[in-house]
């Protein structure tokens, strides 16, 4: 099981969330594998129920299948720890991209327009297969012609994504 763990804006209290995967949307939703809205992202928040949350944090290892705003995927990981704030991805103080575009800016090429957290996974040629004991969905492309999938291990960007922790 994944396990989210979102931190409210005291540091306070937390709030957990898990199940076999999570998925960031392009409309700044996470959903869970029965595709029911779990949160949403606004205003540099994300919002579970009647609480904000400053950011979630998720312990490994985890992998992440990304689709950019072009449509083209990648799947990236085993990541130890992930944190996902300010429109942002991070592992430990390393950005890896951006899901949501500052107030005011506009979507920018190389964003990410979704992002699946996963279990360890198998590849194939179409699309990603969790090999967990549990009952994972299998996950294939959103569209026919989403068949290309990158996969590589993480390895720091060259040029730097424009957010901070």
């Amino acid at each position: 099981m994944i396990k989210l763990t979102f931190r409210s804006l005291d540091g306070e209290l937390s709030t957990l969330l898990r199940g076999t995967y999570f998925r960031i949307c392009e409309d700044e939703t996470l959903r869970g594998p029965d595709n029911s809205v779990a949160a949403r992202y606004s205003d540099g928040l994300w919002h579970l129920g009647h609480r904000r949350h400053r950011a979630f944090e998720c312990a490994g290892p985890v992998y992440l299948r990304t689709t950019a705003i072009d449509g083209r995927r990648e799947n990236v990981g085993p990541f130890d720890f992930l944190k996902a704030a300010n429109g942002a991805i991070f592992s430990r103080d390393t950005c890896l991209g951006i899901h949501s575009p500052r107030r005011g800016a506009v979507r920018e090429e190389g964003m990410w327009r979704e992002i699946v957290f996963l279990l360890a996974i198998g590849m194939d040629s179409v699309g990603i297969r969790a090999t967990s004991d549990s009952h994972d969905v299998e996950e294939g492309p959103t569209h026919p012609s989403d068949t290309e999938v990158i996969t590589r291990p993480w390895l720091p960007p060259t040029s730097p994504y424009p957010c901070a922790p």
